[in-house]
């Protein structure tokens, strides 16, 4: 059946994880194919239709460690290699619910995406990823409050003035947007500190792609929905 299937697949990768994990750095050759192939897989897993079934696979301690932690660990030692997968099964992993989130935020994953995000060195498309994988982060009311307190928001601001690629300003309006729709009207005037209204008219005289002032209308509109927000501005 296909739970069957799904239970030996998730079987056969916590072996080789465990297997990998107490392996001693830096790894041979082969090591490295087989741990870009777990990440992969992970990536499968993370993005398919029923991946709210996989949840308790990701979560679920082995030897007191989860395998999202032990993904975490994979991708520091190994960043250039696999950051855009981690990336990648973290933003999809974070829309199937708030306790696989609690479980990604107790592992500092947070602050290692925001410090990669300011990172100069990091990759265009890497960059476009962490946003992406925030946006859906955004969409937790709960963890609103820390996104502020780590920056985000801020650092989202300043990576408008890096001439950013068209697709990673879509993302980073994006996450502008599914932010204000989680925050509360007390939250929501923290964009107006940023100044986040300033920044968005800036766009809109400068960008002429229907898409991106389609988001910065978006942005605009969900901020002006917040009560008093419009008489504040």
């Amino acid at each position: 059946s296909n739970k069957d299937f799904q239970k030996k697949v998730q079987e056969f990768i916590f072996t080789i994880i465990k297997q990998l994990y107490f392996i001693d750095f830096p790894f041979q050759d082969n090591q490295h194919k087989m741990l870009t192939l777990i990440f992969q897989t992970c990536v499968n897993l993370s993005q398919s239709t029923e991946s709210n079934i996989y949840n308790d696979f990701f979560i679920e301690d082995i030897s007191n460690q989860s395998v999202i932690q032990m993904l975490f660990s994979f991708t520091v030692d190994n960043k250039i290699i696999l950051i855009d997968y981690f990336v990648t099964i973290v933003g999809n992993l974070v829309t199937n619910g708030k306790e696989i989130m609690l479980q990604i935020y107790k592992c500092d994953v947070l602050s290692f995406l925001i410090s990669n995000l300011k990172d100069q060195s990091t990759q265009e498309h890497t960059k476009g990823l962490i946003i992406w994988a925030l946006s859906n982060i955004c969409d937790e009311s709960s963890l609103i409050e820390l996104m502020f307190q780590l920056n985000v928001f801020n650092i989202l601001l300043l990576t408008l003035h890096t001439n950013p690629s068209i697709e990673t300003l879509t993302q980073i309006l994006w996450c502008f947007g599914n932010g204000i729709i989680a925050c509360d009207y007390s939250q929501c005037l923290e964009f107006l500190n940023i100044p986040l209204i300033q920044e968005l008219k800036n766009i809109l005289t400068t960008y002429k792609d229907p898409l991106i002032l389609l988001r910065v209308l978006q942005c605009l509109n969900s901020l002006f929905e917040k009560g008093n927000i419009c008489m504040t501005v």
